[in-house]
């Protein structure tokens, strides 16, 4: 069945997750055969739509009731994980990494941290095991991305981060041990 489209390729479905819409979504998969591994034209699925915009309901769906795939990727190898972590949706990174998301890299090697950096939010991903010393095609660092971009608070925590002993590392979930590092919030509210 060929499914209508806008411009850049995305379908009604897609959309339906981009704009966090969850009924319309389960309607437009259970009643109408809308498929769930449709892709626009960059590659992205409504699986990535949803989880750039941050809409968990529409991701615990999709990923609970269709056979999507975390590890699906867009045109540039891109996640799940690196759609929600260049926006900063902790909540989402936290679902997708307890249920099987992976902290991948992309075709340019740049991972889910490696977005976060950029844009200033990566708390979620140091702490749960992000490797903070890959370099993407450009030999960049999440950290090096994070000071390029003017995120110095981010700066400053991964390259903390990155100088503790590994005995020393945040152990908990939420990346937490008292007085050892602070997050980038905390860091920036010391200054």
């Amino acid at each position: 069945m060929r499914q209508p489209t806008v411009g850049n390729g995305a379908t009604p479905l897609y959309l339906a997750c981009q704009e966090g819409h969850l009924e319309v979504t389960q309607y437009l998969v259970q009643e109408c055969g809308a498929d769930p591994h449709a892709r626009a034209h960059d590659g992205m699925t409504p699986l990535h739509a949803a989880a750039q915009m941050g809409h968990s309901p529409v991701i615990v769906w999709l990923v609970s009731c269709t056979d999507v795939s975390l590890s699906e990727q867009d045109k540039d190898g891109a996640t799940a994980m690196h759609f929600a972590a260049s926006r900063g949706h902790t909540k989402v990174l936290s679902w997708l990494l307890l249920h099987g998301g992976e902290i991948s890299a992309d075709l340019w090697g740049g991972t889910p941290l490696h977005d976060a950096a950029e844009n200033g939010e990566l708390e979620i991903l140091v702490v749960n095991g992000a490797e903070l010393d890959v370099r993407d095609r450009d030999g960049y660092t999440a950290a090096d991305l994070s000071d390029f971009n003017g995120h110095s608070h981010c700066t400053r925590y991964l390259r903390t981060v990155e100088n503790l002993p590994p005995s020393v590392a945040p152990p908990d979930s939420w990346g937490r041990q008292q007085g050892l590092v602070p997050s980038p919030k905390q860091a920036q509210l010391r200054q």
